[in-house]
């Protein structure tokens, strides 16, 4: 079973017979939750451009995009691969083995990897269209929120990028993520002529 976040392209797959099929998919954009029955005989692979996730009876996260390609384990057991896509290095040319609870991210052009603990509850927040920031850097939240916006927000005032932001907001509704950063935050929402929506320091708030 698999669900999709907004804006994911998703291919199915099936080789052999239906009795013998293999389960394989292949995600091209966005991300997508996998919860895999277990079936030795099947195991169910994940394609995601520079990586490759296999999994006999597991829930995780696959998300791609042109800069990264990221994997979560939520329950049991994956193995995650590169691929042809990846980029030749020594760091990478294995499998990583992940265990419940970790997150693997892929650097698409660098080919660097790195395997950190995570947050579930965190992690699974798109699940229910929600955005959880834990002291995170405003580029960075805007950067997760933007991926549920039609007009992406941007940051027309360079000393607002560092500012930290915390708290839960509905995914893809602007009117309420612009609300709460003005009531917390000494910030500004300016929409121009083009429709797009950019954050300047509020007057006569010190940097």
């Amino acid at each position: 079973r698999s669900t999709l976040f907004p804006y994911t392209t998703l291919f199915r797959s099936r080789t052999g017979d239906l009795a013998d099929a293999t389960r394989s998919v292949r995600l091209t954009r966005g991300e997508a939750r996998f919860k895999v029955a277990k079936d030795p005989s099947r195991p169910f692979t994940v394609e995601a451009g520079a990586l490759q996730v296999r999994a006999l009876g597991t829930a995780f996260d696959v998300r791609m995009s042109d800069e990264n390609v990221a994997v979560t384990l939520v329950e049991g057991r994956v193995e995650v691969t590169p691929t042809s896509l990846a980029l030749p290095s020594a760091e990478i040319a294995t499998p990583a083995v992940l265990t419940v609870g970790q997150h693997l991210s892929l650097d698409v052009s660098s080919g660097e990897r790195s395997i950190q603990p995570i947050d579930l509850n965190r992690a699974g927040a798109w699940l229910n269209r929600q955005l959880i920031f834990d002291s995170l850097p405003l580029a960075e939240a805007l950067a997760e929120a933007n991926r549920y916006l039609d007009v992406p927000l941007v940051i027309d005032d360079a000393s607002l990028s560092d500012i930290r932001v915390s708290g839960v907001v509905r995914a893809g509704n602007v009117d309420s993520l612009i609300a709460a950063l003005e009531s917390s935050f000494p910030v500004q929402a300016s929409e121009a002529a083009n429709g797009q929506i950019g954050l300047v320091r509020r007057a006569g708030q010190e940097k």
